[in-house]
C-alpha cells in the first residue's frame, strides 16, 4: 500500500471543519466529507473504488483510536484527535434553526421514518427535505437522483454501509452540485434506536475490531486483518 492513502487524511480540528462546511453552504457548493475508522481503511485496502472514493473526497477524517494513532505515527500530523466525532448530530443541532434543508439515504423504510421522527422530535424546526431507504436506492437509482437534483438538499446524510457510502457519494456527486455530502455508515440505525456503539471505554483503547471478533469468533480472519494493519502503518513509517 502507498504512503498516500494514511498521508491523504485532513489534518483539521472539529472547528475548521465547521468553518468549511459553513463557506460551502453559504457559497452553495459540494464538499464530500469522509469519516474513516478501521473499518473502512481495511475496505479501501482491497476495493479500488472505496480507496479512490475516499482519496478523491474533500475532507478525509481518521475515527477511532487506530486510525488516529496511524495517523500521527505516519505523518507526525494530528491538530485533534477523533475531530469529526459526532459530527452528524453536531450539524442537525447547530443548523436546526438555520435556512438550509437535509437528507437521508439508506436503512430500510421502517429504520429510516423511526430516525425522522425521533429527530424531529429532538430537533423540532429541522427542515427534512428527502429520504430514500436502500431498497429505492437500489431500485430506483434514476428516481432518487432526479429527486436530490431538483431539491437541492444543502445536506446529504448518507448511510448505506461502510465503504458504500462514499461510492454512491462519488458516483453521484454531480446530482448534488450544491450539498455537503457525509457518509454516516450506521448512523441512521443508532438514530433510529436499531443499533448500539460499543462502549466508550472500548472505543477509547481501540478495541472495537476485537469485539466484534469476540462477537463472531467464527470469523477469524478478523485478527489476520488487524496484523495486516499494523503492518502496514509500520511499513509505511519506515517508508516515510
Amino acid at each position: 500500500m502507498k504512503v498516500s492513502y494514511i498521508s491523504n487524511f485532513s489534518n483539521v480540528t472539529n472547528k475548521e471543519i465547521l468553518d468549511i462546511i459553513d463557506n460551502h453552504i453559504e457559497e452553495k457548493k459540494f464538499l464530500h466529507i469522509v469519516n474513516v475508522n478501521y473499518t473502512l481503511f481495511m475496505k479501501g485496502l482491497f476495493s479500488k473504488k472505496i480507496k479512490s472514493s475516499i482519496k478523491t473526497a474533500d475532507i478525509v477524517i481518521p475515527r477511532g483510536k487506530l486510525l488516529n494513532w496511524a495517523v500521527k505515527l505516519v505523518t507526525r500530523k494530528l491538530l485533534e484527535k477523533d475531530p469529526g466525532l459526532g459530527l452528524f448530530m453536531q450539524l442537525i443541532k447547530k443548523y436546526e434553526k438555520k435556512p438550509v434543508s437535509i437528507t437521508f439515504v439508506g436503512a430500510s423504510r421502517d429504520i429510516l421514518n423511526e430516525c425522522i421522527t425521533r429527530t424531529r422530535k429532538s430537533f423540532p424546526e429541522i427542515s427534512i427535505r428527502g429520504s430514500f431507504p436502500l431498497e429505492m436506492v437500489k431500485g430506483r437509482e434514476k428516481d432518487v437522483r432526479e429527486l436530490i437534483r431538483k431539491t437541492e438538499p444543502d445536506f446529504i446524510f448518507v448511510g448505506l454501509g461502510k465503504g458504500k457510502d462514499e461510492k454512491w457519494i462519488k458516483k453521484n456527486k454531480k446530482y448534488c452540485p450544491t450539498s455537503v455530502c457525509f457518509g454516516i455508515d450506521d448512523g441512521i440505525e443508532i438514530s433510529a434506536g436499531y443499533k448500539k456503539q460499543p462502549p466508550l471505554w472500548i472505543k477509547d483503547r481501540g478495541w472495537e475490531p476485537l469485539l466484534k471478533l469476540f462477537k463472531r469468533p467464527w470469523r477469524i480472519f478478523g485478527i489476520f486483518k488487524l496484523i495486516l494493519f499494523y503492518f502496514i502503518v509500520i511499513f509505511s513509517k519506515i517508508r516515510s
